[in-house]
């Protein structure tokens, strides 16, 4: 939210402010996007507490409401066919990737409308983060300059567990990133 804030500030008022003050703008947006690196490394050997006392869909569901309050868009969580709770280790990689996925919406997408569905499809557990924000070409992801480690860190975690992450996007009609997993029940009296 800082950076957006940032950005913002940069976009509207960069061009009346003096130079020095220009710098200090840039530089404070600079340290915000080290602070925000620092805070994902970190993050990856966290599980939030939360997963474990309540399960990946109210965890979801709180962190899909607080995206959409704080961002002012209409951000919505649909679950179909998940009576049973998923295995520890899946329901971290899921929260984890539709974290970042919602990350790289607020801070690229412009979106006003995004959608997050989650379903168990046979031996499958998918997941789907849609927005309806500028989108981008997918190619630049393969520039070796790309900024495209939140993507290769959603696929790892994915891969780990035997599962995919796919991403679909074009200038103009938003992104879609989708998230498969092989099922695995969390086993009974597991707590963790």
């Amino acid at each position: 939210a800082v950076r957006i804030d940032l950005a913002t500030l940069e976009k509207t008022l960069g061009p009346e402010l003096a130079a020095p003050q220009q710098a200090r703008l840039a530089e404070a947006g600079g340290l915000v996007d080290d602070v925000l690196e620092q805070v994902r490394e970190l993050s990856h050997t966290l599980r939030p507490a939360m997963l474990d006392e309540l399960g990946l869909l109210p965890t979801l569901r709180w962190s899909v409401s607080r995206f959409s309050e704080r961002l002012g868009v209409d951000a919505r969580l649909e679950a179909a066919d998940l009576d049973e709770r998923p295995a520890a280790d899946c329901e971290t990689v899921l929260y984890r990737v539709i974290q970042e996925a919602l990350t790289n919406i607020a801070r690229h997408a412009q979106a006003r409308h995004v959608r997050v569905r989650l379903a168990r499809q046979g031996d499958r557990l998918t997941a789907l983060v849609e927005d309806d924000g500028v989108g981008f070409d997918p190619q630049r992801l393969a520039a070796p300059e790309a900024p495209a480690l939140g993507v290769m860190e959603m696929r790892e975690r994915a891969a780990r567990l035997g599962g995919t992450v796919t991403l679909a996007s074009a200038p103009g009609r938003g992104t879609r990133v989708e998230i498969g997993l092989p099922w695995r029940p969390r086993p009974a009296g597991d707590l963790e």
